[in-house]
C-alpha cells in the first residue's frame, strides 16, 4: 500500500465533525466519534480506543439536610443532632429564646467543652463594638439581651472528615432594641477527632431553652 493509500484510509476514518482519531492498538488508528454537548473526553481502557466522552464530574459541594425537619430548641439547655458524617457542616439556629433572662448561645462539636475552640470575634452591643481573641469551650454565636429576646446564628465548619484542625466561622444576633447584641467569629477547632455530632448548648446564666429551631446541613 502506498503513502498516499495509507492517508487516504486514514482520512476516511473520519465521517463527522468532531470525530478525533484514536488508537485500538500499536500503528492501528480508529475513529472516536464526536460525543454529546459539554462531555469531556476522559481515558477508560475498558474502551476499544481507551477514551470516551463522559459528563464531567461536579467539583462544587451540595449541602443536605442533615436533620429533617429541623429540631426543636425546647426543654433543655443542651440539644444535640449525632450521627453526622460530612466534610462541611452549616449549623443554623433561628429564633432562639431561653427560659431565664440574659445569656449565651454556643455549639459544641462532639459534645467537647474543653478550651479546643480558639477564635476571635467581634461583639456588638448597642452601638458599642468590641473585639477579643480567646481559647474557649464553645464556638459562642450570640447573646440575648432581655427575656425572651430571639437570639440566630449560623456557624459554618470544614475539615469535619478528616483527623486534624477544623476551621469554623459563624455569627450571631439576638434583640430588637438598644441593648440588641451581635457576634460574629472565626477560628480553629484544634481537636484531631472527625465530628459526628453538633450540640446548641445555653450559656452565660440563661436555662433551659424556651423555643428555637436548629438545622445542620452537611456536605461531603
Amino acid at each position: 500500500m502506498t503513502r498516499s493509500r495509507d492517508v487516504a484510509n486514514i482520512d476516511g476514518l473520519l465521517t463527522t465533525k468532531g470525530d478525533i482519531y484514536a488508537a485500538t492498538a500499536a500503528a492501528t488508528p480508529d475513529r472516536l466519534a464526536v460525543g454529546a454537548n459539554d462531555t469531556v473526553l476522559t481515558a477508560d481502557s475498558a474502551q476499544a480506543t481507551g477514551l470516551k466522552w463522559a459528563t464531567p464530574v461536579a467539583t462544587g459541594k451540595n449541602f443536605a439536610l442533615l436533620n429533617s425537619g429541623g429540631t426543636t430548641l425546647t426543654g433543655a439547655a443542651t440539644i444535640t443532632i449525632s450521627g453526622i458524617a460530612a466534610d462541611q457542616i452549616m449549623v443554623v439556629v433561628q429564633a432562639a429564646t431561653f427560659v431565664s433572662g440574659t445569656g449565651d448561645m454556643g455549639v459544641l462539636l462532639n459534645g467537647d467543652t474543653a478550651s479546643n475552640y480558639r477564635q476571635s470575634f467581634i461583639n456588638r452591643v448597642g452601638t458599642t463594638f468590641q473585639s477579643f481573641g480567646v481559647n474557649s469551650g464553645n464556638i459562642t454565636l450570640g447573646t440575648n439581651g432581655t427575656v425572651l429576646d430571639a437570639l440566630s446564628g449560623s456557624v459554618f465548619i470544614s475539615g469535619c472528615s478528616t483527623s486534624g484542625i477544623k476551621i469554623f466561622q459563624g455569627s450571631g444576633s439576638g434583640g430588637t432594641d438598644a441593648s440588641s447584641r451581635s457576634r460574629w467569629t472565626g477560628g480553629a477547632y484544634t481537636s484531631a477527632s472527625t465530628i459526628s455530632s453538633v450540640s446548641i448548648v445555653t450559656l452565660g446564666g440563661a436555662a433551659n431553652f424556651l423555643s428555637g429551631t436548629v438545622y445542620v446541613y452537611g456536605a461531603v
